[in-house]
């Protein structure tokens, strides 16, 4: 699990986020199970949480999607349904995986 402070301040401390979603999925991502992670689709790959962001790229497969109004933009997520349900199906064109990381 890939984390970093990305606040000026002290954030709250790590014990803490152990019961946050975040922290439980990529606890099971590391340990195999992906499913947890389908909640998380997102452009950036990062997840940010009391102070911290987590890297999620390491679990996600790497997407490129035609968009119906905006045009090509990247995703990350664990499978190309996922995208479809962020985005809704009617919005989505085509899909293009770059890089798969997830069975």
């Amino acid at each position: 699990m890939k984390f970093r402070v990305f606040v000026t301040w002290e954030p709250i401390p790590l014990e803490n986020l152990k019961q946050a979603r975040v922290y439980k999925a990529l606890e099971a991502a590391d340990k195999g199970d992906f499913s947890m992670l389908k909640d998380y689709t997102s452009s950036t790959g990062f997840n940010k949480v009391g102070g911290y962001e987590f890297d999620m790229r390491e679990h996600m497969n790497r997407y490129v999607v035609k968009e119906k109004y905006c045009g090509w933009h990247e995703y990350y997520a664990v499978n190309k349904t996922e995208i479809r349900k962020f985005l809704g199906s009617h919005n989505v064109l085509e899909i293009q995986e770059l890089d798969k990381k997830v069975a």
